[in-house]
């Protein structure tokens, strides 16, 4: 993008439909509240300048602490309105009286564009949806550079009816020529300047759809983008749990720590079992000084180590984990044991539990997985061990935090 590119997220809603105590933006997702998801997929974008986020008053203090918890450089408060509109409005003025002053007066031409080449462009998009990658937000941004306005669609799945006041059929409306809208949506500025300035009281309480203000009142016919399927809103709360398992998949990586050759065959089990969950594998030989993903899962393995080596080891991971501080992070240690003994299992217990204490305040979850195998069986404990690890992987449940798992093919 050569063009200056901001974005707005209205995020005043109280999530009535949720039925929570909170409003939905809020809520816990992996550790993370939803909102946190969001404006990282922003903040991550080196062309974007800067996040307003719109904002209900009785929730600003909670916001601010979180901006500065998970160090937002970009991200700034505006107040949330009465209605999205109203919100959406009040990041439209910041923009104008704070940030791009004297951008204001733009002028139009009869089709909605404007002529300059340096027209900023904003991006309005949805605070509860948290997916949307730089895939989508390039696209929009880039499409609203050259017709002014544009939007993320989907094609409709539902046959749509329309129904008289007194819930009787009138028509089934022709499914191919309509199409769902999301978010994101980008605009030049001069649009949406110039739609929220002309806007009515009667559209700004009780209307939604950004597009259809930019085409009443700037006369600016949007082009329309497709989406891919997960920059779906959170509205109810089976959306949240939808929202769980979406973020074990697009926010997290799995890395396989083979510094052993006699691993391979494990992590070879292990990844199989990784992928059919689609989490993304990547096997390294350490641990990477950068990691791309907000959950970040490190795993060892190792064979009959010593007990020393095993605690060195699993110790040195954690720390490497602990030291990125901007993903969570969970380290899964296997370890291939000689004797699977009382006292042996103990001293791994003791270990699972320190390495729990010293990565939770770093929001870092640590589980051991130890497993004896006969040559006879070893194939089927090694399927075990494997599908054990990546479900526990997967799930990533704070309550495994700290827990030893024993798997034995023993009498």
């Amino acid at each position: 993008m050569n063009s200056k590119t901001f974005a707005i997220l209205p995020a005043g809603g109280c999530g009535q439909r949720t039925g929570l105590d909170i409003p939905k933006q809020y809520c816990d997702v992996l550790g993370r509240p939803l909102i946190v998801y969001t404006l990282e997929s922003f903040q991550r974008l080196s062309w974007i300048e800067k996040i307003l986020v719109a904002v209900s008053p009785e929730w600003e203090g909670h916001m601010t602490e979180l901006i500065q918890r998970y160090k937002f450089t970009k991200v700034g408060l505006v107040n949330g309105g009465t209605s999205r509109h109203r919100s959406i409005q009040n990041g439209v003025r910041h923009l104008q009286d704070h940030i791009l002053k004297g951008l204001g007066g733009a002028h139009l031409r009869e089709n909605g564009k404007v002529s300059s080449e340096e027209e900023p462009v904003v991006i309005v998009h949805d605070a509860v949806r948290p997916f949307a990658d730089e895939d989508i937000l390039r696209k929009v941004a880039l499409a609203a550079k050259e017709h002014g306005a544009s939007g993320s669609v989907l094609p409709m799945v539902s046959t749509i009816l329309e129904s008289d006041p007194h819930d009787v059929l009138v028509q089934s409306l022709v499914r191919s020529t309509l199409r769902e809208s999301h978010t994101p949506q980008a605009f030049q500025w001069s649009v949406l300047h110039h739609a929220y300035q002309k806007i009515s009281e009667h559209d700004l309480d009780h209307g939604t759809e950004v597009l259809d203000l930019a085409l009443k009142y700037t006369g600016c016919r949007a082009k329309l983008v497709e989406a891919p399927d997960y920059v779906w809103k959170v509205t109810y709360r089976k959306d949240l749990v939808a929202a769980e398992s979406l973020a074990k998949v697009l926010w997290s990586e799995v890395y396989l720590i083979n510094s052993d050759p006699l691993s391979s065959k494990v992590f070879n089990n292990l990844a199989s079992c990784l992928a059919s969950r689609n989490l993304k594998v990547s096997v390294v030989p350490t641990m990477p000084d950068a990691v791309r993903y907000v959950h970040t899962t490190v795993v060892l393995h190792s064979i009959k180590p010593a007990q020393e080596e095993a605690t060195m080891k699993c110790e040195e991971s954690l720390d490497a984990l602990v030291s990125k501080p901007d993903c969570d992070g969970l380290l899964a240690c296997m370890c291939h044991l000689q004797d699977d003994s009382d006292r042996t299992l103990g001293t791994y217990r003791r270990l699972a539990k320190r390495l729990d204490a010293r990565g939770k305040d770093k929001r870092v979850l640590a589980f051991l997985v130890v497993y004896t195998t006969t040559q006879e069986k070893e194939q089927q404990t090694l399927s075990r061990v494997c599908e054990m690890t990546a479900t526990l992987i997967f799930d990533r449940n704070p309550l495994m935090s700290g827990q030893l798992f024993v798997v034995s093919d023993r009498d």
